[in-house]
């Protein structure tokens, strides 16, 4: 029981460390908001080699030809995603080309990637019919395609195309050629994850990828005080039940000190 109280103890110091540093960013954040610095760069990559300590291949067949990365499976999400976590506030700029093969030919990215199931997702699709760049999200398995995150705008296979996407809190934005396309407001709550790039039913070649944090959104710091606090609670939950827990312990082994003839045992 002591043991239990004393591993309490240091995860609620934790927390409350936490908390403070949670509290600190956001009394800051007009100061951090209004900062005139260069953006932070997280991930620049003109696909000219391969880079095995920065991506890891879930699916598809991804292949470094000619200066660029060419994905050349027709199938259901071909994804490339990021060895580390890329969070928070970001501009992320691609630049790909639509290849001929496959038939939706849906190119793009996931951010807050968790798994194959649980993303946000912006991409465009170069198929025969009615081309779109569009925002959706991937929950529990389940791909949800809001009506507010599709805009019909003509592309063409074989071109060029430039993806210039800001993410703010649950505001996102994305000019697709240097025009705006879409303002947007994540419908899913914004959460820790890693990055992706895929091909879904086509081919593609990337060409650039660039990924900056933006300086922190208050909304971004405000639900990262939100998830500090809920930890602080569950801490503070853990180290009182723990005492309560030592205090059971200490008073039955009290009350057995005072009966006759009962060895008394040690706390644990």
């Amino acid at each position: 029981a002591q043991q239990q109280v004393s591993m309490a103890k240091q995860t609620l110091a934790k927390a409350m460390e936490q908390v403070a540093a949670a509290d600190e960013r956001l009394s800051r954040s007009e100061a951090v908001l209004a900062d005139d610095a260069p953006p932070t760069v997280l991930l620049h990559d003109d696909f000219s080699v391969a880079r095995p300590d920065v991506w890891q291949v879930v699916s598809g067949r991804w292949e470094y030809q000619a200066g660029a990365l060419l994905q050349s499976s027709v199938q259901s999400f071909a994804t490339l995603v990021s060895q580390a976590q890329i969070t928070g506030d970001l501009r992320v700029t691609l630049r790909y080309r639509p290849l001929v093969k496959g038939n939706y030919r849906s190119v793009g990215f996931s951010f807050d990637y968790l798994d194959q199931g649980n993303s946000q997702d912006v991409y465009t699709s170069t198929n025969d019919t009615r081309q779109s760049v569009q925002a959706f999200h991937r929950v529990g398995g389940q791909q949800v395609y809001p009506l507010s995150g599709i805009v019909y705008t003509p592309l063409v296979v074989n071109e060029e195309a430039t993806l210039d996407v800001t993410i703010t809190g649950t505001q996102l934005t994305i000019d697709l050629n240097g025009q705006r396309k879409l303002d947007y407001t994540m419908p899913e709550k914004r959460r820790d994850g890693r990055f992706a790039l895929w091909v879904h039913e086509g081919t593609a070649q990337f060409l650039e990828l660039n990924i900056t944090q933006q300086p922190d959104s208050i909304e971004t710091l405000q639900r990262r005080k939100r998830i500090a606090d809920q930890a602080l609670k569950v801490a503070d939950s853990q180290f009182k039940l723990a005492e309560g827990e030592l205090a059971s312990v200490t008073a039955r082994l009290a009350a057995d000190v005072d009966k006759p003839g009962v060895e008394p045992q040690a706390l644990e």
